[in-house]
């Protein structure tokens, strides 16, 4: 599966909507993959007759642990997508932008990248 290295996708939607309509399936993909996690450790109860909690408790650990990282690395892609999403447009596309931008502002993924989306801003 080839993963997307931006969000605008059609060359002749209004590159603005394309962007928030991306940034809402990655959102909801995110919610998806936590929401995995936690109802696997939720139903973690079911197998305490089976398992020991020696075993249980460690795999229940892991799987928030592994789901929680995967919903991480695509708060991340976002940020990335939109960075370079943010390249093409104009001035007052990017303003309409700026509340979203901020958010990711906020919460940096890398060091490295902050100077950059603040500069967008």
């Amino acid at each position: 599966m080839a993963q997307e290295k931006d969000y605008l996708t059609d060359q002749f939607d209004n590159p603005v909507s394309a962007i928030i309509k991306g940034i809402d399936r990655d959102v909801e993909r995110g919610e998806d993959m936590l929401m995995l996690g936690l109802g696997l450790v939720m139903l973690s109860s079911t197998f305490a007759p089976v398992a020991p909690p020696t075993v249980l408790l460690p795999l229940v650990a892991l799987t928030f642990a592994i789901s929680s990282s995967f919903a991480r690395m695509n708060f991340h892609s976002m940020e990335q997508k939109l960075i370079k999403s943010m390249e093409f447009l104009d001035e007052h596309e990017i303003a309409s932008l700026r509340p979203i931008a901020a958010v990711f502002a906020e919460y940096p993924c890398l060091a490295w990248l902050s100077p950059l989306i603040q500069s967008r801003i």
